[in-house]
């Protein structure tokens, strides 16, 4: 199956944990993995509102590995690649403003 994917990489994380505290550290990943998990409840609670014909999530999912995280649709068509897009843009103005 093709899908889109939105991949986001923290440049220079290995020497921000070496040079920041275990504390810091975590404290980035768990708010990082919090948007993730934030944007993936909002599919969750749209989906269970949603009219079952229509039925489609407002963002893309989303897994986070360390200091990746990673945005994929379920399929290819226009609209998939419009939510990934729709998904990459929303999550940077989030991460950006914190």
């Amino acid at each position: 199956m093709n899908r889109y994917i939105a991949y986001f990489d923290v440049m220079g994380f290995t020497d921000y944990v070496y040079r920041t505290s275990h504390g810091k550290v975590v404290r980035t990943i768990m708010g990082l993995s919090d948007a993730v998990k934030a944007f993936n409840n909002i599919n969750s609670a749209m989906a269970s509102e949603a009219d079952p014909e229509i039925g489609k999530p407002f963002f893309a999912k989303g897994i986070i590995f360390s200091d990746t995280v990673l945005f994929y649709s379920e399929g290819d068509t226009e609209d998939d690649l419009l939510m990934v897009l729709s998904t990459a843009t929303n999550f940077m103005d989030f991460t950006m403003s914190r």
